[in-house]
Formats: structure tokens, sequence, C-alpha cells
């Protein structure tokens, strides 16, 4: 999928390094807590770890964050403010593209968030409302009425999340059985994967440009 986007990367999307400490005892910030646990992974993160790489005790991490769901809310807040947003005069099939690919490649950049979206309460309010919305208002304003545009965009969404979580798992079931992961079935070859979600997403553009006409009544 072309980028849709000219302005430089979100410094969100910029690889992060570890904190390092030596001696006295750091000080660290809630965004600190976010990278670390971002760089850990998302779907793994243990609070210990975090401390760790912060050079902290665990005990001290509770100064801003109670428990680890709310660092794992954090995290979901921190990635929907990398998802790029459509540029002015983009027609609604640009807009649902490059919705499908913002969530593809949150997934590539955070392993173990697919299946976060789908089982953590609080990730449609923290993760998907906010960084849909802008696609939303883009796709509505291109001519798309906003309840078949929301519709669109769901769809799309769901196909990325879905189809990444679940060449992740397929990939990880072969690799424990002691396969190597093939071309189609796993995340290891990104180009075949991206293009099955690519074609994906096609088909949902595609049947948007037709007229769906009124439902026959039974």
């Amino acid at each position: 999928m072309d980028s849709l986007h000219s302005g430089t990367p979100h410094p969100d999307r910029r690889p992060r390094q570890a904190r390092h400490t030596r001696g006295r005892r750091a000080t660290f910030t809630a965004a600190d807590i976010v990278d670390a646990a971002l760089d850990l992974g998302i779907g793994t993160f243990a609070l210990a770890d975090i401390a760790a790489r912060l050079g902290v005790g665990t005990p001290a991490l509770y100064r801003l964050f109670p428990h680890r769901e709310a660092v794992l809310d954090a995290c979901l807040a921190r990635i929907s403010t990398e998802f790029r947003t459509p540029d002015a005069g983009t027609g609604w099939q640009g807009v649902l593209r490059l919705w499908g690919t913002e969530c593809w490649d949150a997934c590539e950049r955070h392993p173990g968030l697919a299946p976060i979206v789908y089982s953590h309460p609080a990730a449609a309010r923290l993760l998907i409302v906010p960084a849909t919305t802008p696609c939303l208002d883009a796709a509505t304003a291109a001519g798309l009425p906003r309840l078949r545009a929301g519709f669109g965009l769901d769809f799309v969404c769901g196909v990325a999340f879905s189809t990444h979580a679940t060449l992740s798992m397929m990939s990880a079931a072969r690799l424990q059985a002691g396969d190597a992961p093939g071309p189609v079935v796993g995340v290891s070859d990104p180009s075949t994967a991206r293009r099955l979600v690519e074609e994906k997403i096609d088909i949902v553009v595609r049947g948007h440009a037709h007229d769906w006409g009124t439902p026959a009544v039974p």
C-alpha cells in the first residue's frame, strides 16, 4: 500500500533506547515506563522487567501505575497516537486502505497487539476509537455516508487484526512443532502476509463501491 502521508515519522515510531542507570537511584516518568513496556513487548512485559530496565525496584513503579493493567492501558493509548491520518482530499477508498495499512503496521511494530485488541476490555476505548475517528471523519468528508464509512473501517480493522493474529498463531504453532513457518502461514515472510491482507482489504473497498440498495423483506 502506498503511503498517503508525507510528513516525518511520529517520534513514537522511532526506535527507543533502553535507559541505563549508574550509582544513585534513577528518576523516571510514566512515559519511561510505557517505553520500557513496549520495548519488552506489549503482550509479554512484566513489571519486574520494566523496573530492572529503569534501574529501580518494582514497588517504585506503583507510584505512577497501580498495576500491570494500568501500564497496558497506557501502552494502548500511546499506540493510538502512532497512527497516520489521511491527507486532506484523500478519497474514501484511500482512507479505508490507509486505515488497513496502519492497523497492520501497528501489529508489526508491536507483536502481540492483535490478541490484546480482541481480549482487553479497554482496547476499543483507548486504541480503536481514537485512532479510527480521523479516518471516519475523512471518509465521511469524501462522500461516504457515516454509517457506511464506520462499517467499512470496522471491517478493514477486523481484517488486519484478525489476519495478523491468525498468521502469528499458526506460525508459533509450527515453530513449536519444530517446523519452519511457510511463506503464507507465518509473518516470517512479511511481504507475503502483507499482500494477503491487502487483497482482503481491497475486497472490502470494492464492495463499498457498489450500491447496497434496500434489503428485501423476507
